[in-house]
């Protein structure tokens, strides 16, 4: 449930996100202010590595007030600005999806397209949104922990460098061990298996319940819904305030039976996952340990095991439309 309009909402956007290099910074503002009308704020073009400053100085003048700081850019920038505010009830963050993937935004709810997202500013309000955490680290959505998942989304980023020949070695690696059998193994304990379990699977991830799945509607179904589906089947609708660990077993069978499911955001219910939901969860690597990558809301990040992953409730006030 949302709640609490705000009146005016201003912005601090990352000039080199995706979607501004294409359309160009007049352009991307021009579209934004027009959408916001009356409502739109200030509106400042930072770099990257300003972002942080940005907000703590809006933080600083504007927390309290019913204005709305809107982040625009990808993940990376919308969780800089997140990890600024952790905690406080006195600051209304959103976000336009102005990066490249857009993973969280999407998740979310807002539109791919960042003028439709903007539109959606006409509706909606605050909610809190618990925050997960990883060895220090930050997420809104989930990590991904297995080989597979890794190999997807490393080809996505040679291909996004025109690497084209290893981001084709790389998809088809991962298509090649979800189906076929390439498992991943892990030791987890929680505080429902305190004394530890063994897990196995072709996909593992942990998720922030935060986020439910969303059911795809529109036909014909092509490649920008399957993309949709696949960057909205974070979640565990009966679950918020807790996370969510999904091991999917299915391989040759199971990825094609777990497909309908996906479209429809019912696959957390699907008997090719098997699934544990707790406050707290720790994470040993099956294999030789030290440093690994995993996935944290889409992006690639090196990290240590074990993993320690926690929920901070409620973390941050986020603007979601209905």
């Amino acid at each position: 449930m949302t709640s609490q309009q705000a009146e005016i909402f201003d912005f601090i956007v990352n000039r080199r996100g995706g979607t501004v290099l294409k359309h160009g910074e007049d352009a991307v503002r021009a579209e934004v202010l027009s959408a916001f009308g009356k409502k739109a704020g200030t509106f400042a073009y930072v770099a990257g590595d300003e972002v942080v400053a940005a907000v703590r100085r809006w933080v600083g003048e504007n927390a309290g007030t019913r204005r709305c700081l809107v982040i625009g850019g990808g993940d990376g920038t919308l969780m800089s600005a997140v990890e600024q505010i952790l905690g406080r009830d006195d600051v209304m963050l959103g976000v336009l999806p102005l990066g490249t993937q857009n993973f969280v935004a999407r998740q979310l709810g807002f539109s791919a397209d960042f003028k439709k997202a903007a539109a959606q500013y006409k509706s909606g309000g605050s909610a809190g949104m618990d925050v997960g955490e990883v060895n220090g680290m930050h997420f809104l959505v989930g990590i991904t922990l297995d080989r597979n998942s890794l190999d997807y989304f490393e080809g996505r980023e040679q291909l996004r460098d025109n690497n084209r020949i290893s981001a084709l070695r790389k998809s088809f690696a991962a298509a090649a061990g979800v189906l076929g059998g390439k498992s991943s193994r892990f030791t987890v304990f929680s505080d429902e298996s305190k004394a530890g379990r063994e897990i196995e699977g072709r996909i593992v991830a942990i998720t922030n319940n935060s986020i439910v799945p969303q059911a795809i509607r529109r036909l014909p179904y092509n490649m920008a819904t399957y993309r949709d589906a696949v960057t909205r089947v974070m979640g565990k609708r009966k679950s918020a305030g807790k996370l969510s660990l999904y091991v999917f077993k299915g391989g040759l069978f199971g990825a094609p039976a777990l497909a309908p499911d996906v479209l429809r955001g019912t696959w957390d219910a699907s008997k090719f996952i098997e699934k544990e939901t707790a406050a707290r969860f720790l994470v040993r690597d099956g294999g030789a340990g030290g440093e690994k990558s995993i996935i944290l809301d889409g992006e690639i990040k090196k990290v240590q095991y074990p993993l320690k992953v926690k929920i901070i409730p409620r973390g941050v006030k986020m603007f979601r439309p209905e």
